[in-house]
């Protein structure tokens, strides 16, 4: 749980770096209506960062709860076996 408040905690810096970045691409002139695009999309996107966050968390724990469920049922079955065989 420490990790996902980290992640939480850790998005605003993420976001104001992107938009520092944008900033200065748009004031050296580089194509204004795509950069200025962009950040509408950023800004449209920034109040879901955290929830983005906390999905892609709970899918890695899923993930990794799955994978030790498929070893855990492996071992079992190799016990069942043995069990029978016996």
């Amino acid at each position: 749980m420490q990790d996902l408040q980290t992640v939480i905690s850790s998005t605003p810096e993420f976001v104001n770096g992107a938009t520092k970045v944008e900033k200065v691409m748009v004031s050296s002139e580089i194509s204004k209506p795509t950069l200025g695009a962009i950040g509408t999309v950023g800004e449209a996107i920034k109040p879901f960062i955290p929830l983005i966050a906390v999905v892609t968390r709970v899918i890695d724990e899923i993930i990794e709860i799955y994978e030790k469920v498929e070893y855990n049922k492996r071992i079992c079955n190799a016990l069942m076996d043995r069990v029978q065989n016996s």
